[in-house]
């Protein structure tokens, strides 16, 4: 009986110590200086552009745990990790070779331009 409550409460406490998404989100954005390294950052951990697990969610949490995502979330999560950084960021709705596409821009400081390494 006490080895079933020990192992009870080694559960009950594992579960409470894991990383909500976004906790994990921040904790990795954290790691990197700028917009721009965090944005290729992201790209390798969602396996971009290599990753053919299309899917639209519209919570940045299942893009991050799932790894399942269309341009919009993508954009979406990197914006979000950006601000985790404090850098100014905004998702752009727009045309990309006549079809619609989402991607992010994001500014260093407030001297630089707007940056995206969308199209590189």
């Amino acid at each position: 009986m006490r080895y079933i409550l020990y192992i009870l409460c080694i559960l009950c406490i594992s579960s409470a110590i894991a990383l909500t998404p976004q906790q994990e989100i921040k904790k990795f954005a954290n790691q990197y200086d700028n917009g721009y390294e965090l944005s290729a950052a992201i790209d390798q951990y969602l396996n971009f552009p290599k990753n053919n697990k299309y899917g639209y969610t519209d919570k940045i949490a299942d893009v991050w745990r799932y790894k399942k995502y269309d341009c919009t979330g993508r954009a979406a999560l990197k914006c979000h990790a950006m601000k985790q950084i404090k850098v100014k960021c905004q998702v752009i709705h727009g045309l990309a070779d006549g079809q619609m596409h989402d991607w992010v821009e994001w500014q260093e400081d407030k001297y630089s331009p707007w940056m995206t390494d969308e199209y590189e």
